[in-house]
């Protein structure tokens, strides 16, 4: 199961918090979130973890989302729009069809109303979501990438990207199956 909180509780202060899940028969965080009544009151940590904006960092992003994986990565983009996005940004966000595509029309709005922002959504048409980063990607030098979904996918980016010559650890991620 993945579950994330947004936007970054670390950057905003909300009146509502939106919570996006990907309940999985058997997950024993899936069993947890199912069995919550409307209205339930739960306790949050965090945010933990590295998958983060690092404060200083000038680097130009890559994020790379396959399909649930979007829902961090949108609250990372949300974060930079806040800033008008100082750092430019390019988005790949993969899916199994079109319908898959989640915050699509949020997402390319974005992408509109901010010129440092490339919002670029994909399905298996257009290629895996290693495959259309790497299309993507003409320059690594001050490239910083953030992939999220499933390992296989985690994978396969961090291997395109190092085999072009981005170091191991410029390469962060964030893994859900």
């Amino acid at each position: 199961m993945g579950l994330f909180h947004e936007p970054p509780l670390s950057r905003f202060t909300p009146a509502t918090l939106t919570l996006c899940a990907d309940v999985a028969p058997g997950g024993i965080g899936s069993r947890w979130f199912r069995g919550l009544a409307p209205g339930a009151e739960i306790a949050f940590k965090g945010p933990l973890g590295g998958f983060v904006l690092e404060p200083g960092d000038t680097r130009r992003l890559l994020l790379v989302a396959e399909e649930i994986g979007i829902v961090p990565l949108r609250a990372l983009t949300q974060e930079l729009a806040a800033a008008n996005f100082v750092r430019p940004a390019r988005l790949v966000s993969w899916a199994r069809d079109a319908g898959g595509l989640l915050y699509d029309a949020e997402l390319r709005a974005l992408a509109r109303r901010h010129a440092g922002f490339a919002y670029h959504p994909t399905t298996p048409a257009e290629g895996e979501p290693a495959a259309v980063a790497e299309r993507l990607v003409t320059e690594i030098a001050g490239l910083v990438a953030y992939v999220a979904g499933g390992e296989a996918t985690i994978k396969a980016v961090r291997t395109a990207l190092m085999a072009r010559g981005m170091e191991r650890k410029a390469v962060k991620w964030e893994k859900f199956w």
